[in-house]
């Protein structure tokens, strides 16, 4: 037997997976933007800024993913 409860825990178990791997990988990215600027950060500067706003889309992505996700919870 199912219950609401059980269907509300694994969606969140879900949603919060998914929003720690996108943690996870935007915290990844961030280093090796870091790296790249210490080793050169004259030729790596421009690649840097690319990596900073590919961080900031994926972050509003994410926020994006959140705002949307109780209209999706209701309509399960």
């Amino acid at each position: 037997i199912v219950t609401e409860i059980d269907k509300k825990d694994s969606a969140t178990l879900k949603k919060t997976d998914c929003v720690m791997m996108n943690m996870v990988h935007l915290f990844g990215m961030s280093i090796v933007a870091h790296e790249s600027a210490i080793s050169d950060q004259e030729a790596n500067a421009h690649h840097t800024l690319a990596d900073q706003l590919e961080i900031k889309a994926l972050l509003k992505s994410t926020e994006a993913k959140e705002l949307e996700w109780p209209v999706i919870k209701k309509d399960a």
